[in-house]
């Protein structure tokens, strides 16, 4: 997938199921701050490093309650995890269907703004079973992508 400033079409992915390690935050759409979300896990990512078993970070996004609360993950791909450290949750994430919008850092607003616009016209609903995913690229680049789980209109996932 090339990144340009940011896709306004998806390219749809079966994604596999993967497990993710990181700092579970609650909030608010009107409280939300994910620099401090980020800055959290960064202080805590060094306990992560040794289960790690890809490169880059996901941001793990849970839709909001019936109270507007939701959840987020900022984390890591992980595999075989023992004990948890205190004040870090192991989540594992189900694989499936996912439009992937490949964007920059930058450009993520735009890109969210694009997928509500492609959402209203799509062939494709959003999944609200399934959390969606940012996977941010290592240092050093600003790559990103966004997954957002769908399932065609009109079917159960």
């Amino acid at each position: 997938m090339t990144v340009n400033e940011f896709a306004a079409k998806p390219e749809i992915v079966r994604r596999p199921a993967m497990t993710v390690m990181g700092v579970l935050v609650k909030s608010t759409a009107e409280e939300q701050d994910f620099c401090a979300f980020w800055d959290r896990f960064m202080a805590r990512a060094e306990e992560i490093e040794p289960f790690r078993i890809e490169p880059g970070w996901y941001g793990v996004d849970y839709l909001p309650d019936e109270t507007g609360v939701f959840e987020y993950i900022p984390g890591i791909a992980v595999g075989a995890v023992g004990e948890v450290p205190d004040g870090l949750v192991v989540r594992d994430v189900p694989g499936g269907l996912y439009a992937a919008f490949a964007c920059r850092v930058s450009t993520m607003q735009q890109t969210y703004d694009a997928i509500e616009k492609w959402l209203a016209s799509a062939a494709y609903a959003r999944e609200e079973s399934r959390p969606g995913l940012e996977f941010y690229a290592p240092p050093g680049t600003e790559d990103a992508v966004i997954y957002v789980p769908v399932r065609t209109e009109g079917t159960e996932q």
